[in-house]
């Protein structure tokens, strides 16, 4: 879970802070940057001043607020080779990139996590061959289980597929808004193949 915390560098909010990022992301506004921990535990905090106008698009400002620092995450989920990767996808039954024939069910396991996870899609290309799409029964809008857990179960029906190369392919995203602009989220994919024959 995300969680922000108001007065996070004070007495009572310097504990809350600790016990939270425990267990959940964590995102800090404080008065006052001196007062935070140490920027190398802290590598991405950025320092906001928020300015009040007299109306939109005037340049006068009536009054600014005190600068506030707030952590910020714009990384997002990462497949191998990355060292703490957080997302991949293999066949289980005969092993990625092998052949396998039409009417077998391929079942597979995947990872889809991230710190602050948004959402997780599995489809087969090329999509222009109308393929089954694999199924799992995880929400996608949950986690999965982690790589130590083993991850979650896939599984691809092929029948009526024709005969082809395709790939499976895991796209994972975050709830970071990027650039300002609702909709844009910190995405990547990661894919394993497979060829059918008759």
């Amino acid at each position: 879970m995300r969680v922000a915390v108001t007065g996070a560098t004070g007495f009572v909010g310097r504990h809350v802070v600790a016990a939270l990022a425990r267990r959940h992301d964590v995102e800090i506004v404080a008065a006052s940057r001196s007062s935070l921990p140490a920027d190398a535990a802290l590598p991405s905090v950025r320092r906001v001043q928020l300015d009040i106008a007299t109306a939109p698009n005037e340049p006068s400002i009536v009054a600014s607020s005190p600068w506030y620092s707030m952590l910020i995450d714009n990384t997002g989920p990462a497949g191998p080779p990355s060292l703490s990767p957080t997302m991949d996808i293999h066949i289980a039954a005969g092993g990625d990139c092998k052949d396998f024939t039409t009417g077998t069910l391929i079942q597979g396991h995947f990872v889809a996590r991230d710190i602050h996870f948004g959402g997780f899609s599995l489809s087969t290309l090329p999509s222009s061959m109308s393929p089954n799409n694999p199924t799992t029964a995880t929400s996608s809008t949950s986690e999965t289980a982690t790589f130590a857990g083993g991850g979650d179960a896939w599984e691809l029906d092929t029948t009526g597929m024709q005969p082809c190369g395709y790939v499976v392919l895991l796209q994972v995203s975050d709830r970071s808004i990027l650039n300002s602009v609702p909709g844009q989220h910190n995405y990547n994919n990661y894919d394993v193949g497979f060829c059918l024959r008759k």
